[in-house]
């Protein structure tokens, strides 16, 4: 499992050690019950993204968290801030009522 890159990042630019052990600790138990094997995670390179988009407040996590995985699933920068959220919220709104992605 060595070589492999893992990238984390906090929109409120915290350093949750806690967050990041429990999603390696997940990925562990997921790969072992789909795989059947054990991966060693301690041996990737873990990286803390400080340049993204924050957030200014405690309530749109879940839209920043699919915003994020909106450009990186498809290559895109992570070119939005905090500005755009109520626009990205209302388009994600359209999305699920549309059952499609605009």
């Amino acid at each position: 499992s060595s070589g492999i890159n893992a990238e984390y990042g906090d929109s409120l630019l915290g350093d949750n050690q806690q967050c990041i052990s429990v999603i390696m600790d997940y990925l562990v138990a997921e790969h072992l019950a789909k795989r059947n094997t054990e991966i060693d995670v301690q041996q990737w390179n873990l990286t803390m993204k400080k340049e993204i988009p924050q957030q200014c407040n405690t309530a749109d996590c879940g839209i920043f968290t699919c915003k994020y995985a909106e450009c990186l699933s498809q290559d895109k920068p992570l070119d939005f801030q905090h500005t755009d959220i109520s626009d990205i919220r209302r388009r994600m709104i359209l999305e699920i009522l549309d059952k499609r992605i605009l």
